[in-house]
């Protein structure tokens, strides 16, 4: 048997300790935990429903919160449409049909949100809730669900039994076979229960960790804790800097007010407040020196204040505190020059968005598949209710093109794109696929102002070295015919002449 010795200088020999470290109790730190269970058996309905609240407290509140918040909503649920029949008319009109359809009275069945914003709440509530729920409504409508309304508890006549959470699982492959939906009482609070939904109706998504996993767990949840230290020394720290403003100024002397009979109080005597008309009868009682925020204390004899100087907040307390923003910025995938890019550098920028970038791809992707969820079965009825005449066989094509990647250095941004171009590392479609366009709608917008610019027999000329050249004659070409005949005309009267 070989001997796994460590030798170290100043220390003595231990020998290799067999085991995973993880799972021994030595008294050094927290008690590792006894055995594996189900997530749900770990947050209960009863622990989901006061994490949750926690956490929208914290959106409410705390301003650090809600803007990593909405910046990762920023990049993971915004998409676009674009039609890609290939028929240029039918896709124009396929896609103002489905804007008009986007709008929050034609889609959303409350009629408060737009499409946009349905899924952008829906996004949001993975984050916040663990998981989000859209009900398909006939007529192409959608309705909303905040999933703590999917529940197992609550109070109603017939509750099926034997849910996990809310939902009613196949025991042979732990499919969903439906949700149980409950309505919110009086004042918005507490629970009844109102029916069961179906699978085949519902959309739901949440964040899973785990392949038995049945409801989402918040992505926030490991954060929240960090998020609220932020929150609360914060608040203290303001305090103390209100308690340190509050600046006291003691004046003191043998009388023991600070004053005597030749120094009066500003306001006393005299207009120096120096002698003057003033004496030592009639000073009387003193008045207080009107110094707005401060404070004048009347010291005893012999009594004394010392102030303390104030360095609040202290330089220590600021990196603290920047340490516990950088730990709670990382449940987004967010750099800390996203909150702070003072002391970031160009490059380091756009590598902290590269890695962003990344670690956004699965959220951003499970609300795209909702998107085209909900397109797929919206889309028949837009194209019949808007009477347009799809020529073409089989399903209409489309896409939804991501958020655009956001400008840092333009200039040195575009020329990089170009030579990706140029030297075949990329294409246009997908550069500007990457800005949040279609080439193709470019290219129309192009052919339509440049037949505008024909009809106008404008001289004009694109292009741009390394780039797609457009030809000044070949796009004014209608301009030319009447440009030769003056010139020709001009030359039949020299040579009259």
């Amino acid at each position: 048997m070989p001997d796994f010795t460590i030798n170290c200088a100043g220390f003595t020999s231990a020998r290799s300790s067999g085991v995973y470290e993880m799972s021994e109790d030595k008294g050094r730190r927290r008690a590792p935990r006894l055995r594996k269970a189900a997530e749900e058996a770990i947050l209960t309905q009863r622990d989901r429903d006061r994490g949750t609240a926690t956490i929208y407290d914290l959106l409410r509140n705390d301003t650090v919160v809600n803007w990593a918040f909405g910046k990762f909503l920023d990049y993971t649920t915004v998409q676009y449409f674009a039609a890609k029949t290939g028929d240029a008319g039918f896709d124009d009109a396929l896609e103002e049909a489905f804007r008009d359809w986007s709008d929050a009275h034609n889609c959303d069945v409350a009629k408060r949100n737009d499409f946009d914003n349905l899924i952008r709440i829906f996004g949001g509530s993975i984050a916040l809730d663990g998981d989000a729920a859209l009900l398909k409504i006939e007529g192409g409508k959608l309705q909303g669900i905040e999933t703590d309304r999917i529940r197992a508890t609550g109070s109603g006549e017939n509750i099926p039994a034997g849910s996990v959470n809310g939902v009613l699982i196949d025991p042979d492959t732990g499919a969903a076979t439906g949700y149980l939906l409950f309505n919110r009482g009086p004042g918005g609070r507490n629970y009844t229960f109102n029916r069961v939904l179906s699978p085949e109706d519902l959309i739901f998504r949440g964040n899973f960790i785990r392949f038995d996993q049945v409801r989402g767990i918040p992505m926030l949840a490991p954060s929240v804790n960090t998020f609220q230290d932020v929150r609360e020394t914060d608040e203290y720290q303001r305090i103390k800097a209100k308690n340190h403003a509050l600046l006291g100024i003691a004046v003191t002397s043998s009388a023991g007010s600070g004053l005597n009979d030749t120094f009066a109080p500003l306001g006393v005597g005299g207009e120096s407040g120096n002698g003057g008309d003033g004496d030592a009868a009639a000073l009387g009682v003193y008045p207080v020196y009107d110094l707005e925020a401060a404070t004048k204390l009347e010291l005893e004899e012999g009594d004394a204040v010392n102030l303390l100087e104030s360095h609040t907040p202290s330089t220590e307390y600021q990196s603290f505190n920047d340490s516990l923003i950088r730990r709670g910025l990382l449940i987004f995938g967010l750099a800390f020059s996203f909150y702070d890019s003072r002391s970031s550098s160009y490059s380091a920028m756009k590598q902290d968005r590269a890695e962003f970038k990344f670690f956004i791809q699965r959220f951003m992707r499970m609300n795209m598949r909702v998107r085209y969820e909900v397109t797929d079965w919206v889309l028949p009825q837009i194209v019949r209710d808007y009477g347009l005449n799809w020529s073409g066989a089989g399903k209409i094509r489309y896409e939804w093109l991501p958020q655009a990647e956001p400008w840092l250095e333009e200039d040195r941004e575009v020329g990089a794109t170009i030579e990706r171009i140029a030297g075949g590392l990329s294409s246009v479609e997908d550069e500007v696929k990457r800005r949040g366009g279609d080439c193709y709608d470019v290219a129309r917008k192009t052919a339509r102002y440049q037949d505008y610019i024909r009809k106008a027999k404008i001289v004009y000329s694109i292009g741009n070295p390394g780039g797609n050249l457009f030809n000044s004659d070949t796009l004014n070409a209608s301009t030319q015919p009447a440009a030769n005949q003056e010139t020709n005309g001009e030359n039949s009267n020299a040579n009259e002449n």
